[in-house]
């Protein structure tokens, strides 16, 4: 096995929030939690006045290419 390969000495690190430094034992048990500002709600479903008109210029160009392939100008 190589030197790269061989594994290294484990570094020991202790946990920060077990340190009676880092520990807050005078907070306030019943303090307020700030509340989160809600999205506002988005727009529900597809707008039919929009997806109304997509159907009919489907249908349009639909009947202009059954009307002129027929006729040899597309």
């Amino acid at each position: 096995m190589s030197f790269d390969q061989r594994p290294g000495k484990m570094r020991v690190v202790s946990d920060g929030s077990q340190s009676p430094q880092m520990r807050r034992t005078d907070a306030p048990t019943d303090a307020a939690v700030p509340q989160l500002a809600l999205p506002a709600p988005a727009k529900q479903g597809l707008p039919i006045l929009g997806a109304a008109l997509f159907v009919i210029a489907c249908a349009i160009g639909g009947v202009a290419i059954a009307i002129i392939r027929p006729l040899g100008l597309g």
